[in-house]
């Protein structure tokens, strides 16, 4: 299990560096929406991903990945100006104008939600459960050590002083 977070963390670690470097050169979109009227998008921003729910969207959309730049039918809600800061939240209602066939379209009013976060933030999170591992692993280098210094069993702490061969609680054998 240990080393399936450490490659979950690892993944995600090298995925949002290579995001955060993409986002200075290129604007992504990956969006979809299902049949209840939710709209989901993702983009990005130099150093930001944006995560941006739609309520009131009349179109089943499967996910889809657009490139620089997005069709321009279609509304990018997460391109808004917002606070470059760290995390940050916008809310609000937007009109947009949706094509339906071949000469006609919709105008529909969506609410919209919008969480900003940092680029730095994810990786951060994504680099703190390895940092955890490390010290949990040094923490228990440490104790080992300290255990055969005093004598104990270095896997249990059971006294080995009558029998220094092995462990008589639970039968490690002690290494110097």
């Amino acid at each position: 299990m240990a080393r399936l977070l450490t490659l979950a963390c690892a993944v995600l670690l090298a995925l949002s560096a290579a995001g955060w470097t993409r986002s200075y050169f290129a604007r992504d979109l990956v969006s979809w929406s299902n049949s209840a009227g939710r709209y989901v998008e993702l983009t990005t921003v130099p150093g930001l991903l944006r995560l941006t729910l739609v309520q009131g969207w009349p179109k089943n959309q499967p996910l889809h990945w657009y490139h620089n730049p997005p069709p321009a039918w279609l509304p990018i809600f997460g391109q808004q100006a917002m606070d470059h800061g760290g995390i940050t939240t916008a809310e609000g209602q937007r009109a947009v104008w949706l094509p339906t066939g071949s000469a006609g379209g919709m105008r529909l009013l969506t609410r919209y939600r919008v969480l900003q976060i940092p680029f730095a933030a994810v990786a951060a999170l994504a680099f703190l459960p390895l940092l955890v591992q490390l010290a949990l692993a040094a923490r228990r280098r440490r104790q080992r050590s300290a255990r055969l210094l005093r004598g104990l069993c270095p896997a249990c702490g059971y006294d080995l002083r009558a029998t220094p061969a092995h462990c008589p609680e639970c039968g490690a054998t002690p290494s110097a």
